[in-house]
C-alpha cells in the first residue's frame, strides 16, 4: 500500500511497506506477539460509545477565551514546548516538526499541536501565565479534541506513529486527571500498534533516509513507553503480567538534536539496562506481586 498525504515528519515505514533488510539497526525487543490478545472485544464497544457520544465541539463555541483574544496563542504553547518540555522528555523531534508545522493551515486540527497544547496549558511553567483555572479549561479542551481525533484515525495505516506518540504524551494529563479508563483503552491501542511498528523496523533500509532516522529513534523511545504504560495499567486493572513487564529497547538520539536531549538519552538507556538486570526483574515482580496480589 502506497502512502498518500504522507505526514512529513514520518517516514515511508510508517505504511505497511517492508524495507529491505538490514541487521545493523535492529531494535532489541524481547518480547512476542503471542499476547496479542486483539482489539475487537472492547474496541467495538469503545467505538460505538465514541460515535453515540462524540464531543461536538465548535471552535468558536467552546474555544477558551484566551485563544480567541490572542491569535498567537498556538504559536506561543508550541514554543514553550520546545523550549521547556522536550529537551528533557524528547517525545517530539523538533526540527520536523517545526518545518511541518509552518505549513498548517489550521493547527487545531493537527493531532501533535493539540497533544503539545495539551501538555503546556496542563502542566504550566514560568513562560506561560494563566490562571490554574483557565489553564485547566484549556488543557480539557486540547485533549477532548486530541481524544476525538485519535480514535477517528487510529486504523489510518500512515498515522499510525502519529498515534502512537499521540497517545503516550497525552497519558501524564489523564493520569494527572484520574482518566485511567479511557488511558487504558488508548494505550491498548497504542501496544497493539507498536507490535505492527516494530516487525516493519526490523529491516530497515540499506541507507537509511533521514526521515526514516528520526522516526526510527522516536520509536524506541515511544514503544518503551507504551510497554511502561500497558504494565502499570495491568496492575491498576488487576491483569496478568504479560511481556510489557520486562520489556526494554535501547533509546537512540538524532545527530541534530540539542545536548541536552542526549544527556537524557544517555541516562534513560542506563537506567533501562539497569532495569533489565535478572535480579532486578525478579525483584520488580516479587514487587508487582506484593503491590497487586
Amino acid at each position: 500500500m502506497s502512502c498518500s498525504n504522507e505526514i512529513p515528519y514520518l517516514s515511508p515505514i510508517s505504511c505497511y511497506s517492508r524495507a529491505s533488510s538490514s541487521s545493523e539497526t535492529e531494535l532489541s525487543m524481547h518480547f512476542s506477539s503471542k499476547s496479542f490478545d486483539g482489539l475487537t472485544p472492547f474496541l467495538n464497544k469503545m467505538l460505538a460509545k465514541h460515535a453515540n457520544q462524540k464531543l461536538k465541539l465548535q471552535d468558536s463555541n467552546h474555544l477558551p477565551g484566551y485563544l480567541l483574544l490572542q491569535p498567537d496563542m498556538i504559536n506561543h504553547l508550541v514554543s514553550t514546548y520546545f523550549t521547556c518540555y522536550n529537551l528533557i522528555s524528547p517525545m517530539v523531534h523538533q526540527k520536523l516538526f517545526m518545518e511541518r508545522y509552518l505549513l498548517l493551515e489550521n493547527p487545531l486540527d493537527d493531532l501533535m499541536t493539540l497533544y503539545i497544547c495539551n501538555r503546556v496549558c496542563g502542566f504550566l511553567c514560568n513562560h506561560i501565565h494563566f490562571t490554574p483555572h483557565d489553564g485547566k479549561a484549556m488543557a480539557d479542551y486540547f485533549f477532548e479534541k486530541a481524544y476525538n481525533m485519535i480514535l477517528d484515525q487510529f486504523d489510518v495505516p500512515e498515522k499510525r506513529l502519529e498515534n502512537v506518540m499521540s497517545i503516550n504524551m497525552l497519558s501524564s494529563y489523564m493520569s494527572a486527571n484520574f482518566k485511567h479508563k479511557e488511558g487504558d483503552e488508548l494505550v491498548a491501542i497504542a501496544y497493539q500498534i507498536c507490535l505492527d511498528l516494530k516487525n516493519e523496523f526490523k529491516d530497515p533500509p540499506q541507507t537509511p533516509s533521514y526521515k526514516y532516522q528520526v522516526d526510527y529513534a522516536l520509536f524506541t523511545r515511544h514503544i518503551t513507553i507504551t510497554m511502561s504504560l500497558r504494565g502499570l495499567l495491568n496492575g491498576l486493572f488487576d491483569r496478568p503480567m504479560d511481556e510489557s513487564f520486562h520489556f526494554n529497547s535501547e533509546w537512540v538520539a538524532v545527530d541534530d538534536e540539542p545536548e541536552e536531549t542526549k544527556r537524557v538519552i544517555r541516562i534513560q538507556n542506563w537506567f533501562g539496562s539497569f532495569f533489565s538486570h535478572s535480579y532486578i526483574q525478579q525483584f520488580m515482580v516479587n514487587l508487582h506481586i506484593l503491590v497487586f496480589p
